[in-house]
This record gives structure tokens, C-alpha cells and sequence, in this order.
């Protein structure tokens, strides 16, 4: 068997860079909520939630 590899240390593409700062900047982090949450966003109550 032949394997033949070979790495570069390439900068990235001009349009994959843009990509990646578009990617970048729209994402934001979110306060972590204790609470939790139908799929609506509704609240559950407590009740509900210690059944399962």
C-alpha cells in the first residue's frame, strides 16, 4: 500500500475568511437560564417538570 500525505500551512481563502467573520459577529452568547423551557418557550411548572 502506497500513502502518500501532504500538509500545508495555507492562509485561508479571502471568501472563507469573510464567511467565518460574518459567522463571528452574528453569533452572541446567551445568559444561561435555570429555568426550563417547553419548545415554545413557555415556562414548565415545577409540578410538571419533577413527574418525569
Amino acid at each position: 500500500m502506497n500513502v502518500n500525505v501532504r500538509a500545508n500551512n495555507h492562509k485561508l481563502s479571502e471568501g472563507l475568511e469573510r464567511v467565518l467573520d460574518v459567522l463571528e459577529t452574528s453569533i452572541s452568547p446567551q445568559p444561561a437560564s435555570s429555568s426550563t423551557v417547553e419548545k415554545d418557550g413557555k415556562e414548565i411548572d415545577g409540578k410538571i417538570k419533577n413527574k418525569a
